[in-house]
C-alpha cells in the first residue's frame, strides 16, 4: 500500500492530545499524497548499478548514531498498486556523501511505493526507515505505513494498515476519505484517523 514533507506547524491541525514533535504524517493534507518525480534519483541508480529504479531517499543515521546519511529505497522495477503479488526485489541502499556504504535487501515480500521519513523510534541512535505501501481495487485507494529496522537484514518491525483509505470513486457504499495522522508513542508509530467527504 504508498518527497513528501514532514509537516511543521501543525498545531492548529492536529488533535490538542498530540504534541507536535510527536506528529509524523498527517494525510488530511492532500500534499502528503503528492508523488515525488522518480526520474530526479536516475542518476543515483546508474552509479548503483543493475537496471534499478530508485523510489525515493530519506536522511538520517543507518550505520552509527550521528552519522549524516541518505537512505535509498530501490527496486527492480515500480511496483503495481493494482497487483496485490508484485514480483519484485527491493533493497535500501545507504550512501555517506558520494561514497556507498552499505547496500541491504529487504524482505522478499517487500513491494513498497515509496521512502517517507526517518525516526530514531527506540532510542537507540540508529534511525528506523519508514516506507509507504499503496494497493488500488475497485475504485478504493488504500496506503498503509511499514517501519523497518536497518542493518545486515532489515527487519520490519510494525505495520500500519489504512493510514489513508479513499473510496471515492467506489461506485458503492461509502464514499469517503478516512485520513489519519500518523504519530510517535511509546516508542512506535500510531494514528487518529478522521472522516472527511469526498471532493
Amino acid at each position: 500500500m504508498r518527497a513528501i514533507a514532514i509537516l511543521m506547524g501543525l498545531g492548529a491541525m492536529v488533535a490538542p492530545a498530540l504534541a507536535q514533535d510527536d506528529v509524523v504524517l498527517d494525510y488530511r493534507d492532500s500534499s502528503v499524497l503528492d508523488m515525488a518525480d522518480i526520474a530526479q534519483w536516475e542518476p543515483v541508480g546508474e552509479r548503483i548499478g543493475g537496471d534499478v529504479v530508485v523510489l525515493g531517499e530519506v536522511s538520517g543515521a543507518f550505520t552509527e548514531a550521528g552519522a549524516e546519511e541518505i537512505a535509498y529505497l530501490v527496486s527492480t522495477e515500480v511496483p503495481s498498486q493494482i497487483d496485490p503479488f508484485p514480483d519484485v526485489a527491493q533493497r535500501l541502499v545507504i550512501f555517506a556523501g558520494d561514497a556507498q556504504i552499505a547496500d541491504w535487501a529487504l524482505p522478499e515480500d517487500s513491494a513498497y511505493s515509496r521512502a517517507v521519513t526517518a525516526r530514531d523510534l527506540d532510542g537507540d541512535g540508529i534511525d528506523e526507515v519508514i516506507l509507504e505501501m499503496g494497493f488500488y481495487n475497485m475504485g478504493t485507494q488504500t496506503i498503509g505505513l511499514a517501519v523497518v529496522s536497518v542493518g545486515e537484514t532489515p527487519e520490519v518491525t510494525q505495520t500500519l494498515p489504512d493510514v489513508y483509505i479513499d473510496s471515492c470513486e467506489a461506485g458503492a457504499g461509502q464514499l469517503s476519505i478516512e485520513a489519519s495522522v500518523v504519530f510517535v508513542s511509546d516508542g512506535m508509530l500510531s494514528s487518529q484517523t478522521e472522516t472527511l467527504p469526498c471532493a
